[in-house]
């Protein structure tokens, strides 16, 4: 439970406290990257209008943001937490770099 963090001079409190420290900053940042790059697909991949788009993206960013925050706290080990989340957002992120149409405003 404490690899991630097991330097010397670190106790097993201190290890834990930044593991959840780190939990909660992948949680916050990361989580937020990959809800906006789900959102970005589930707008190329419907066909709405922009209103209706834009009114359906608000509200399943939440829903994605929730997801990804329950997501990175359910593994019981600190860095599969973290390895997991940033690891799904950067593929999520350069699949939509490399098939998203040219000119599509994120």
């Amino acid at each position: 439970m404490y690899r991630m963090f097991k330097f010397s001079g670190y106790s097993p409190v201190v290890a834990d406290r930044l593991g959840v420290t780190a939990r909660v900053l992948v949680a916050a940042l990361a989580g937020y990257v990959l809800a906006m790059v789900a959102c970005l697909w589930l707008g190329q991949g419907l066909s709405l209008n922009k209103q209706e788009a834009r009114t359906l993206n608000n509200m399943m960013f939440f829903v994605f943001y929730a997801c990804v925050i329950i997501w990175v706290f359910s593994p019981q080990s600190h860095f599969k937490a973290v390895l997991s989340t940033l690891g799904v957002t950067g593929l999520a992120w350069a699949a939509w770099w490399a098939i998203a149409p040219q000119g599509v405003a994120s």
